[in-house]
């Protein structure tokens, strides 16, 4: 249940995040015409690994609590 709550909590903080950027964007400043959208990007721990090939020599070790999909940034 707890996952539950931390979930929700980034999505409505990604949702708040998102809409205040675009209500301070639309205010008619000059560098509304810079940005169309954004992207939210998201990270798999494990394929963090495979990409590094840490894999296969066994240096990678996910810690269980963030073997879900994390945030990796709002570009």
């Amino acid at each position: 249940m707890r996952l539950i709550g931390r979930v929700s909590f980034i999505f409505v903080a990604f949702v708040w995040v998102v809409v205040d950027s675009a209500n301070a964007f639309s205010h008619g400043s000059d560098n509304s015409s810079q940005f169309d959208y954004f992207t939210f990007t998201q990270m798999y721990p494990t394929d963090v690994c495979l990409m590094d090939n840490d894999w296969r020599n066994g240096s990678c070790l996910v810690p269980q609590q963030s073997a879900l999909w994390t945030i990796h940034g709002l570009w």
